[in-house]
Order: structure tokens, then sequence, then C-alpha cells
């Protein structure tokens, strides 16, 4: 811009050999420019016309070449009009709002990459009284680790000490330390704030939470959404419209004033090139995804977004999404001749190897000795196993008394048909051959933040369920603490994805879970999100994944996914009234190539700037 400002403000007064001597500057610098600079647009456009596909880069590539060689020409002929600041002012500004895009980008994905250093590579394994440091991937389960303070765990354990103290933002976002207690399960990736401590391996390498979550978003970030591919598409037909226009515009000047044809032709193509449109849809997706991870909610679909923004309804599960997913044994009826502790004892053997939130009440009664075979878990229903040659099962009241052909009548004063109904306590029944042991009540908080979340959706307009495979009188009795509109006990999987069916048929329906019973629900949702603290194949059906397990999340990520719509509207309104105002403009020749390059790269720039606006958007 410097070497032709000159010939702007002197023209009149300067020699013909320093307007050509500054010319020749001109071209070597935008020589430069063009073929270090530019060479991302030449090469993205010939790649796109080599499988005949036609994206924005085709007529920034063709402005580039054509301004630049013509005016090559016009120097090297020694008259004639040059551009070349017009291919500078090009290229630069459209880096420049190429450079935001990638920053919303980098943004979006440090949480991915935060989380691939964030398991050590090297452990200290346990072997007696002495410890070896071996590689974090060779880790196996029931392998004993030392933790010492200030370094991350290597891999998913059960704590083997009293108590730690341990940093788990990486996986929640939560900054303050939180304590964990004896034979609870500690997450590899989070940091321990607290003294040494010795883990019992559950799962390394590939199989951790940690990983788990990073494929998931490694998933996401692959994926393209509807919208973009639709915005691409679009910008395609645009960009032949464009060129055909160009042709009729330059064609329509040849026979007007051929000298001015290809200067109008020129700032035509410039100034109407579709960078905006393409821009407008996923500078605001990877704007308002990365705001979602610092928000502690994980996209792992590239349709979550859109989803969310369209519910009218959620539907939640109860045990792990809308209770603490702690329950603690309330009581312990004997209903034959085993005693409470038989009954705990074996219950604690069948639910070892769960994962179900419910198998943690059982955690401090299991007694080692007792070794279950052809263990059996049915979704929504319970488990089962063979123990000393006999078949168990606990779960609900059909799936215990299942194999008999009639209920046990000798079952002292409890009636099984009626056990359950008004009771706020979650029951489970132990039988063995279909005959009624033992009825175990479970008592599990709700989460802190949970009435407030749903008061926080009611006032969004969105009304609430609760779907439980808990007894009637748990589900109505959380819904009515929290304030959920209406709530059904006792559904199996099937009968939760008939549910969200029906529902769907009136309007869009999200839906909230954690466990293994709610992997179909998850996969039918309109939107699915499932709980950080959930199994690994419930956030294999999810949208999206909470890994602070914070439920206040949820609503403040509906509004910032109606905001992204928004702005994703504002964005294409403002490309498209752009290029219908500046068409005409430059095709009647009021505007020149620099003016052209100034407004498509400031047109390209409001609108990542306005998606970049949902980043630093509020959202409490």
């Amino acid at each position: 811009m410097r070497l032709t400002a000159g010939s702007y403000l002197a023209a009149d007064e300067m020699s013909t050999e320093i307007e050509q001597l500054l010319r020749w500057c001109s071209l070597l610098v935008t020589s430069v420019v063009v073929g270090y600079a530019g060479q991302p647009f030449l090469r993205n456009a010939l790649a796109a016309l080599r499988h005949r596909n036609l994206n924005m880069d085709v007529p920034v590539a063709l402005a580039v070449t054509a301004a630049f060689l013509a005016s090559a020409l016009h120097t090297i002929a020694g008259q004639g009009e040059t551009w070349f600041e017009s291919v500078s002012m090009f290229i630069f500004f459209l880096l420049g709002g190429r450079y935001l895009e990638l920053r919303a980008r980098m943004r979006s994905g440090r949480h991915v990459d935060n989380l691939a250093r964030a398991i050590p590579q090297m452990a200290h394994r346990l072997q007696g009284n002495s410890s070896q440091m071996i590689r974090a991937d060779e880790l196996i389960p029931d392998d004993r680790c030392l933790v010492k303070s200030g370094e991350s765990l290597p891999a998913d354990g059960l704590l083997c000490g009293e108590s730690a103290t341990l940093d788990e933002a990486m996986l929640t976002g939560e900054s303050r330390p939180v304590e964990r207690m004896h034979e609870q399960l500690l997450y590899a990736g989070t940091l321990n704030v607290g003294n040494p401590l010795e883990i019992q391996v559950t799962q390394a390498g590939e199989n951790t939470r940690l990983s788990t979550i990073r494929r998931l978003s490694e998933r996401a970030e692959t994926s393209r959404p509807v919208q973009t591919a639709l915005a691409d598409r679009v910008a395609a037909w645009f960009v032949g419209a464009l060129l055909l226009a160009t042709l009729i515009i330059a064609g329509y000047w040849l026979q007007v004033d051929p000298d001015r044809a290809f200067e109008i032709a020129l700032a035509t193509l410039v100034v109407t090139c579709p960078c905006a449109l393409s821009l407008a849809t996923p500078a605001a997706l990877t704007a308002a995804t990365g705001k979602l991870g610092e928000m502690g909610l994980l996209v792992t679909s590239p349709r979550a977004l859109e989803q969310l923004s369209r519910i009218r309804q959620l539907l939640f599960d109860k045990t792990g999404t809308l209770t603490q997913g702690h329950p603690s044994i309330e009581a312990v009826q004997p209903l034959a001749e085993l005693d409470s502790a038989a009954c705990l004892a074996i219950c604690a053997a069948l639910e070892r190897g769960s994962s179900h939130p419910i198998a943690r009440a059982f955690a401090g009664a299991d007694d080692p000795a007792l070794t279950v075979t052809r263990l059996t878990t049915v979704a929504g229903r319970g488990i089962s196993g063979d123990l000393g040659g006999k078949e168990y099962r606990l779960g609900n009241l059909d799936y215990a008394t299942e194999p008999a052909a009639e209920p046990a009548t000798e079952l002292g004063e409890v009636n099984p048909e009626t056990a359950t109904e008004g009771s706020e306590a979650t029951t489970l029944w132990l039988a063995e051959g279909g005959r009624l042991l033992g009825r175990i009540e479970l008592q599990d908080s709700p989460r802190v933040d949970a009435a407030d979340a749903i008061a926080a959706l009611h006032t969004m307009g969105i009304r609430t369920g609760l779907i439980s495979g808990d007894n009637r009188g748990v589900a109505n009795s959380i819904a009515r603490r929290l304030g959920i509109d209406y709530a059904k006990g006792r559904l199996s999987p099937e009968q939760k994805l008939a549910e969200l069916r029906r529902l769907q048929r009136q309007q869009p329906v999200g839906m909230v879970g954690d466990g293994i019973n709610d992997a179909a629900v998850l996969a039918g949702a309109s939107v699915a999100i499932a709980m950080g603290q959930g199994t690994d194949i419930s956030k294999t059906r999810a949208d999206a994944v909470l890994l602070n397990n914070q439920l206040a999340v949820i609503p403040r990520a509906i509004r910032l996914a109606g905001d992204c719509q928004r702005i994703i509207r504002q964005n294409l309104v403002w490309a498209l009234a752009y290029n219908l105002v500046a068409l005409p403009l430059a095709a009647s020749g009021i505007i020149q190539p620099w003016m052209a390059a100034l407004g498509m790269s400031a047109s390209s720039l409001i609108v990542v700037i306005n998606a970049l606006r949902l980043q630093a958007r509020s959202t409490a």
C-alpha cells in the first residue's frame, strides 16, 4: 500500500521512471504475497476443480491470479492499470478472517488436546514393598499403583487408602479439589493434590474414562454438521452463479467500454466472493462448541447444537442423573432363612462386576470368598449369577421371581405384589430359584443443582419428565421434590423408548441419562446428553457428555444453542444482503477492485467476529 500510495497522491507530479520503478517494486513484493501467503487459496481451488467442485476458494484464486497476471503484464509493457495493492489487501484480509476462525477452532479443540496430555506416560507399580517404574499403558486391571503428591493418576482405579484429595478439573471443569473416600473410583488424568495415595487399577490405557471422552471428542471434530454441509452446497451454487454473472458483465462492458471491462469484471468477482456465506455457519458452530466445552458439556455429535435449540421437552433418568448416583442401604429385610449380612454378601457378589451406580451401595459388604459364575445383566431389570450351584437374582420383583411358577407365599408380613407401591425408596429383591430371600431398600439423594436446573428449564418453556426403571413411588417422590412436570416408574428400556416415541410425535424431545438401560432411549432422542460418570455405552449413544455432572449446565447450554442459531441466521442474512447490494454496484463500475477487496474482506471479518461473540457471552 505504501508503494502504491505515491501514485495516488502525486500522480501528476511523478515522473514516468519513478512510477515504473514503484510498479516493479510492487510486482516484486506482490509476487511474494501471492506465491507464499496466497498458497492456501490456490491449492484449495485447484483441488476443488480437480474434483469438479466449486468452493469459495475458486473465485478467490481466479481473482488473485487474474489481477496479478494482468498487473504484471501491464508493468512489463510499461502502461495500463495495476492492482497489486488490491491483490495484497485481498489476501491479507482473507487470511485475517481465517486466522480468527482458526483461533476459535483451536480454542474449541484445546480441551481435547489437554485430555490427550493429562494421562502421565509412566506409573509406579507396586510389587510387595517395592515399586517399579513402568509405562502407564503397561498397567493391567488389579495392579496396584502409587501416585505421589502432585502427580496425575495413570489409570482408573479404586482408592486403597482411607481418603484422598484430588483436582478433577481436567474431567469436570471444577477447580476446587474434591475429597474421595476408601474404595471410591478415581479416574486417570486427575491430579493428586494431597498425600501420596495407592489405587487398585480397574481400567488402563485406551479403556480409561478419559480415553473414552477423548475418542468421543475426536469423533465430533471429524464429523460435519448438516448445517455446514448445506452451507457449502449453497456456496457452491453461488460460486457458479457468480462466475456466470461475471462473464455476462464482462461481455457487456466489452461492448460498451472495453478499457474498463477487465477492471469491472475483477471488482465483480472479488466483491461477491461468498467467503462470508461459507464462514457464516462453521464459525458460529465452532465458537459455540468451544464455549460449551468450557462450561463442562462435551459435544460429541455434529447435530447436537441444532437439536438442542429445538427441543421443547426434556426427559431424565433418575439414578445417577437426577440423583447423586451414590445410593446407600436404608434397610434390609430377610424373607427366608438368610440373615441380613448373608443377603448383602450375595448381593455384593452379584454386583461386583456391574458399572451401575447401585453396585456402589454394596461395596462394603463384598466377600472375596464368594465367587459368582455365569453372571448375566438384564438392562433395566436386574442381575443374575450362579453361586454354590444355585442361581441367584437381584433386581425388580418381576425379574427376581421370574423362574417361579407362582409367587412365593411364605413371606411373613410382606406382600410382594404391593410391597413397593407408594414407597419412596428404591427396592431390590434377592431371590433364588424364584423364591424371595430378601428385600433391600436404597436411598439416593437428588443432585444439589437439580431443582434449580428444572426451574430454569421451565422458565425457558421446556417441559420436563422423569422416566425410570425404579418403582413408581420413588419416581413420583423425586419428581415432586424437584418440580418435574410428570413421572413414570417401573419402565423397561423398551418402554422408555416407546414413551419417548409417543412424545416425539408432538415435538422434539431430549433425553438425559447415564446407564446401560438408557442406551436405547438416548439413541432415539432428538438430542441425547449422557452424564460424565455414566457408562461408556450411554456416552457413545449421546450427542453430548456432561463431564462435570452439573445439571445446571443443561439450561445454559440450551440457551447458548439458541444464541448460536440466531447468530447463524444473522450471518447468513448479512452475507446474502451484502452480496445483493454489492453486485449491482460492482457491475455498474462504481466499485473499484481495491474497494471490492476491502468490502469482501470486511464482510468476512464481520461474520467471524459476530460468531466469536458466543465465546464471550455469559449464559448464566
